[in-house]
């Protein structure tokens, strides 16, 4: 099994959407664990679904898209990009000509070097091979880390302000509770 693989097929041995999206990580140089992707995730029979993908992406900072389109309106400004294959199989185009296509099949996705891994094939035969569906994704440069503050204690009060939904719930059920406990005899 792939190094890929442990990490994403913890959940199910058939993700492929998941493997598809750590590669792709990997690919931007954000590289991301297949557990981290989808931490806190509704995963359906413990995989992603092409919305829970772009949920994946867009949690881990990156802008995706999963789209039914025809294999030639594929740009090549969009790529890298995951495309599923008739075989149920998901793979990397990296390069496309009019001619010829770059692409990183599902099992090179565990190589160390995975620019490496590119195989060139015919695009006649890739587009016979195309399922129908492309997995576009890219660094989201506005929700990249903003610099930590040092020495300040704004950070607190930007955390509080941030989450006050949340503490507002628990100081309200803690209150709640506490009446309860009163009340009772």
């Amino acid at each position: 099994m792939s190094a890929v693989g442990d990490e994403a097929r913890e959940t199910d041995p058939q993700d492929v959407l998941l493997d598809l999206l750590v590669v792709l990580t990997r690919l931007h140089q954000r590289p991301f664990s297949g557990e981290s992707l989808t931490a806190g995730l509704p995963l359906v029979n413990g995989r992603l679904t092409p919305e829970l993908y772009v949920r994946a992406a867009n949690n881990a900072g990156f802008a995706a898209a999963s789209s039914a389109r025809a294999f030639s309106a594929i740009s090549p400004h969009t790529l890298p990009a995951g495309i599923t294959l008739k075989n149920g199989e998901v793979a990397v185009l990296m390069t496309l000509t009019d001619e010829k296509a770059g692409i990183i099949r599902a099992d090179d996705f565990d190589a160390d070097n995975l620019l490496a891994a590119v195989t060139e094939t015919d695009r006649a035969s890739l587009d016979a091979e195309y399922a129908g569906t492309c997995y576009l994704i890219r660094p989201d440069e506005s929700k990249a880390q903003q610099p930590q503050h040092s020495g300040d204690a704004s950070w607190f009060w930007e955390v509080l302000r941030k989450s006050r939904g949340l503490y507002a719930e628990v100081i309200i059920a803690s209150l709640l509770i506490n009446i309860f406990a009163l009340v009772s005899p």
